[in-house]
Parts: structure tokens; sequence; C-alpha cells
């Protein structure tokens, strides 16, 4: 296989996109249907949900019908990892993740949110492509608001302010700490978030639950965000907001290495805290 080029990533972009759009519509109808939610709280002490289950087999069949058995991407060699199909994603092969190309799905991201404020908005589909362990196409959709974010390696990064709009280009803010607006998780805290408030100088602090959404808002300069922590996440939450985010002028860099986060080994865990900033805050 030759090298990819700017062009193909930006190839996947139409489908990821519709995708995106399909699954929040998904969810949404699955709202309708419920009289209430049922939770479970998985092996990671994380909760999941039904609608989480089914939008990620939604989205995993829409994935298989369009790179796996359809004309235009069937020589490559793509690997698709849910969130919620993650143990046999990964056990049906033993390949690193960095060897090929890779498609992660988080069917909802923000799931505390989801359970308990849904009606805030604070939740989202991501959809991530990484080839040889880096991100190179992500979209994020957020359905109650009706906006998209979408970025392809080499190829910019965009928001689609409501469907059928027009995209148009973003970029992070290029302000200094003291003007900047510091995101933090609405459902989890640390004792690190706390030590980083306190030490750098932030205009404000705002609460906001999903990663993904956290990353696009930095990645457009919205509120003037420049910069978020997280210390527990794992490749769906990170990867495609990573390209979102790095094409729009962020960064998203390892604390344990000190350098952009990359996406192989066989455990889809960031094993370390990220800091997710402009690249004037990096």
């Amino acid at each position: 296989m030759n090298k990819p080029t700017p062009k193909l990533y930006k190839s996947f972009e139409p489908d990821l996109i519709d995708i995106a759009y399909r699954a929040g519509d998904f969810i949404k109808l699955q709202l309708t249907k419920l009289d209430e939610i049922a939770v479970e709280i998985k092996d990671d002490d994380t909760p999941v949900t039904i609608v989480d289950k089914r939008v990620n087999a939604f989205v995993i069949d829409l994935l298989t019908q369009r790179f796996l058995k359809g004309d235009s991407f069937s020589s490559l060699p793509i690997r698709l990892v849910g969130e919620e199909n993650v143990d046999e994603a990964l056990s049906s092969s033993q390949k690193d993740l960095g060897s090929d190309f890779v498609i992660y799905v988080d069917p909802i991201d923000g799931t505390k949110s989801f359970i308990h404020h849904r009606e805030k908005g604070e939740w989202c589909v991501l959809l991530s492509v990484s080839y040889q362990g880096l991100p190179v196409a992500g979209v994020c959709y957020i359905p109650l608001h009706d906006e998209c974010y979408f970025a392809s390696s080499g190829n910019g990064a965009f928001k689609i302010p409501k469907r059928h709009a027009d995209p148009i280009s973003i970029s992070c803010s290029p302000l200094p700490l003291s003007s900047s607006v510091l995101l933090r998780s609405s459902t989890r805290t640390n004792s690190f978030d706390d030590t980083f408030t306190k030490h750098f100088k932030f205009s404000s602090v705002k609460l906001v639950s999903s990663f993904g959404i956290k990353a696009c808002y930095i990645a457009e300069g919205r509120l003037s965000s420049t910069c978020y922590l997280n210390a527990c996440c794992s490749y769906w939450d990170s990867c495609g907001v990573q390209c979102i985010l790095e094409e729009a002028g962020g960064v998203i860099v390892d604390l344990g290495t000190l350098k952009s986060k990359t996406y192989c080994g066989q455990s889809t865990l960031n094993p370390n805290m990220l800091l997710v900033a402009s690249s004037s805050v990096a």
C-alpha cells in the first residue's frame, strides 16, 4: 500500500459525517421509545446504558457496510473498534492498533451527562480514524445542538453549525492563560485538576461533561476556551477530536511522554493524563 495522502484522509469525511448524523437521529428516536433508561456499571467502573449499546451496534453496522464491504475502501486494511464491543474487536485480532487503519466509535461521549442531564446536550457521537497510530480523521456530532465538527489530516478543521448548512473553518483562540477559560469535567474531579487550577491564573472555569465537546470548544476558540486536562479516557474519546484540534492549531499532549498522543499497542486506554490545549497554551 502506498503512503496515504490528505486526499485519502478527506475521503473518509462524507461517510463519517453522515453516519454521525444517523447515529444522533437514532439516539433521539430511542429516547422517544424508552420510558426509563436502564444503566449498568462496566468493569472499569463507568456507566453504560441500553442506548449506548444499541447505538454502538447501529454505527458498527453502518461502518461495516460503508468501509469494509463498500467498493471505495475495500482495499484498505481497516479495523472497527467500538467502545461497547471493544473486547470482541480486540480479541478478533492481536495486531497492534498502530499497524493499520482503525476506526473508533464512541456512541455516546458524556454518558453520565446523558443519564442525569441529557436535556443540557453535553453529550455527543464521536467517530475517529487513525493510521499507524496517528489520528487522521474525526467527527464530533452534538445531537441536541445539531452541531457537527470534523477534520482530516492536512485538510483543516470545520464546523457545520446546523445540518445542511455550509461548513465553516475553525481555529483555536491564541489567548494567554490569564484571558482564557479553563474547561473542567462537570461529572468527574481529581486533585491534579484542583492543583492546576490554583497554580495557573485563568480568567474563569467552565464545567462541561463530554471530552469531545470540550476539545471542540477549544478547537473553535469558543468562550475563549484554551485548556483542559483529562486523567481517564480511552482512544475513542480522544483520537478523532485530536485530529480536529490539531487541524485547528491545537494539541493533545501525553503528559507521560510530553509528546503528541499516539494510538498504538493492544489496549485502548490512555494510560497518562492528557493536556488538551491551543498551541498558545501548550
